[in-house]
């Protein structure tokens, strides 16, 4: 609404027609300020975008009066030059000129570095690089020469700083939990090779198939948690690679890193994190289910052995709660016993014997015991009905 109402106020500052709301807004801008009444719409219009874009307020316009900015030091720095040019020469000039270019050159990437790794070392070369570029329009030909000498120590200085913080952000990474990944490749392998009670499918019979819909749910999560866990370590295997590279240490080659590619790992990194966390939860809350799936199978088949319409009451509970009626499996397992259908209760309870000889010896399937995740991992509530959980 910001958006749509900061260009219709531009529409009519421009002369257009806005609307009687935009048209009462601009018409005393434009009276009192001219053509610099434009200046607030569009300031509320980079609003506007930066909230529909997710971005932090006032991006937008920090960035343009940074390129402003830049576009005008560069403009004034241009006209300094020409103007030591035709004073002293233009060797002279040409030289402070390069000089100058160098020295900003190493600024700009000293403010980059500083913005991700606050260092105090390096606001002081950025201090000293300030100092020099402010001295740059009293110094001779042997001034100059000191000062490229500063510069190379410099440089030098930043290339080490580089490699400290390549080798603290490669710790950061080594320390993503991989495990994670390893555990749900794990499960999601036994699952695909028929290991778990999840990975054997049930046949289209009344309760059974309504079994199987949650079934398949939860194979769905599983199989985009391995994904995903998979994506994300080979993410974090090829930062591990480049930064332990840049770091170097004894017997290794040192491979080059500027500041732009290690301010993008640390962001990438950073992005990581998030998103181990996110899988981390969504996979804890899968595990609450998990385990309530274990004996399901085999006590929806002697359901569907049974009356038909102990099969219908089962389907229709297993459709209409989801995995929210998964743990209540000794329940079922009881009214099929005692014959609270229309069947005997000598028949249930001849079916229910048949289904405990198949069902596995405790409530997790028997690959998967004794591995379940400590407890109160994930605490929260039991999803309703079958659908996977959002990548």
């Amino acid at each position: 609404m910001l958006t749509v109402f900061s260009l219709l106020v531009l529409l009519s500052l421009a002369g257009g027609a806005g609307g009687q709301l935009a048209e009462l807004f601009a018409r005393p801008l434009g009276a009192a300020l001219g053509f610099l009444a434009a200046l607030l719409p569009l300031a509320l219009l980079t609003l506007g975008l930066e909230i529909l874009l997710g971005q932090p307020p006032l991006t937008f316009l920090k960035a343009f009066f940074r390129l402003v900015s830049q576009g005008l030091a560069a403009l004034g720095y241009r006209a300094q030059g020409l103007i030591e040019e035709r004073k002293e020469g233009r060797e002279v000039a040409r030289a402070r000129g390069k000089l100058r270019s160098a020295l900003r050159g190493h600024q700009k990437e000293l403010e980059q570095l500083h913005r991700s790794f606050p260092l105090a070392d390096l606001q002081l070369r950025q201090a000293e690089v300030r100092g020099r570029l402010e001295d740059m329009r009293d110094m001779d030909e042997s001034e100059m020469e000191q000062v490229w000498q500063e510069l190379e120590g410099w440089q030098a200085q930043h290339a080490g700083l580089l490699s400290q913080a390549a080798a603290d952000l490669a710790q950061q990474v080594s320390a993503e939990p991989a495990a994670l990944q390893g555990e749900i490749d794990t499960l999601a392998g036994h699952i695909r090779a028929g290991r778990h009670e999840l990975g054997a499918e049930l046949p289209s019979t009344q309760a059974s198939a309504a079994l199987e819909e949650l079934r398949r749910a939860l194979v769905t999560d599983m199989t985009r948690f391995a994904q995903r866990a998979a994506r994300l370590e080979r993410e974090r295997a090829a930062a591990q690679q480049l930064l332990a590279g840049a770091a170097g240490g004894r017997g290794k080659k040192r491979t080059s890193l500027g500041s732009s590619a290690l301010i993008r790992e640390e962001a990438a990194a950073r992005k990581r994190r998030t998103a181990w966390e996110q899988l981390a939860g969504e996979f804890a809350q899968w595990r609450t289910h998990e385990p309530h799936y274990a004996g399901w199978p085999a006590l929806a088949a002697a359901y569907d052995r049974a009356p038909t319409e102990a099969a219908a009451a089962l389907a229709h509970e297993l459709e209409r709660r989801g995995y929210a009626a998964l743990p209540e499996r000794a329940e079922w397992q009881r009214r099929l016993e005692q014959g609270e259908f229309d069947g005997e209760s000598a028949a249930g309870a001849a079916l229910v014997e048949q289904a405990a000889a198949h069902q596995p010896p405790t409530g997790r399937s028997a690959v998967h015991a004794g591995t379940a995740p400590p407890s109160g991992l994930c605490c929260g509530p039991a999803r309703r009905g079958p659908q996977p959980l959002a990548t």
